[in-house]
């Protein structure tokens, strides 16, 4: 057996850990600069503003996060059909918007907003994303990620507009309208208005957590983003009053974990091992292998503080692995950042 260990990385700089359960920290009307349907939240961390879509007036308001709108932007003048969706890109140089159910299919469009909001380009989603009801950039894949109610599915394209995966939702998240991305661990963000409530989902369709919103003052949650810079989130609701939240705590903001590149030999087994302290990550957790999304079984820490998952590379090989590990105790106070992922060749 030969032993291989790495220090693992954190998927942008996240020790923070999220307070037990959600608070809202600040809200707004967006009656005040005339949005009836903020359907879509994004947010700029380079210019500290909000993005909201406004499905049935077709416009993007850009707001100050406290809600001082200083740009409206005229969707139907650019073509626009119904804008439901918004995501910035990490440089703060390009807004993606989607626009939901037009004669020329589902589509998203990238305006440029350091040059007055110009269309830079505009693609369809493609003929198997359909009812398109929210959209967000993922800067840890650099990536486009698109959400449908119609079943309930979440897309991710590469900036081409090309489909690159999706997964299916779970049949109990009936009304899958907003979507953002958990910029601390690549987890996806989906409110369900319907339902009234808020999920985080791993990339294999897994369900880390769930929150019943009326439960912190929000009703029926629409859109969503995330400012990474203090993991706080925003939560629109189209519903009146029709209000912006600032959130506080619930989510998963400690980090996701993951290895060094390592090639797997095909037809052989790994055995992969976080070493952790005993009963800070105390339920497991799902280990993703990438390129490829594997989900391998969920554990409990054993006594000597280690959780282990094996993995048997297929024939057909998938070439050079990264292991992510999420788990939904990685937000507890305290966790040690100097332990190892080791990756055991069996």
């Amino acid at each position: 057996m030969r032993h291989m260990a790495f220090l693992f990385c954190v998927l942008l700089a996240a020790a923070a850990s999220a307070a037990a359960q959600p608070k809202v920290v600040n809200s707004f009307s967006t009656t005040q600069f005339g949005s009836t349907f903020p359907g879509g939240l994004g947010y700029d961390t380079i210019g500290d503003y909000l993005y909201v879509a406004d499905e049935t007036g077709k416009k993007i308001y850009q707001v100050t996060r406290t809600g001082t709108m200083k740009t409206v932007i005229d969707g139907q003048a650019l073509g626009m059909t119904n804008p439901i969706g918004a995501g910035v890109d990490y440089k703060g140089q390009l807004l993606y918007i989607a626009d939901e159910k037009t004669t020329a299919g589902e589509r998203v469009w990238a305006l440029d907003m350091r040059n007055g909001f110009v269309v830079v380009t505009m693609g369809v989603l493609g003929p198997t994303t359909f009812d398109v009801s929210g959209l967000d950039y993922n800067p840890i894949s650099n990536r486009i990620v698109s959400g449908s109610d119609g079943p309930g599915m979440i897309y991710e394209f590469d900036l081409n507009f090309q489909s690159v995966s999706s997964i299916s939702l779970p049949a109990s998240i009936t009304d899958a309208d907003g979507l953002g991305i958990n910029t601390y661990n690549g987890l996806y963000l989906v409110g369900d208005d319907t339902n009234k409530l808020l999920y985080e989902i791993a990339p294999d369709g897994w369900v880390m957590n769930s929150y019943t919103t009326t439960s912190f003052g929000v009703n029926n949650p629409e859109g969503i983003c995330m400012d990474p810079g203090n993991g706080n989130y925003f939560i629109s609701t189209t519903v009146a009053p029709q209000t912006v939240y600032e959130v506080a705590g619930g989510l998963t903001l400690g980090p996701a974990l993951t290895s060094d590149l390592v090639t797997v030999p095909v037809n052989t087994q790994v055995t992969i091992t976080l070493r952790t302290d005993t009963g800070i990550w105390p339920i497991g957790g799902i280990a993703l292998i990438s390129p490829a999304v594997i989900p391998l079984n969920i554990n409990y820490v054993g006594p000597d503080g280690t959780i282990s998952f094996r993995f048997t590379n297929p024939p057909s090989g998938l070439g050079g692995l990264k292991v992510t590990l999420l788990g939904a105790g990685l937000n507890s106070p305290g966790f040690a950042l100097s332990n190892q992922i080791t990756i055991a060749f069996n």
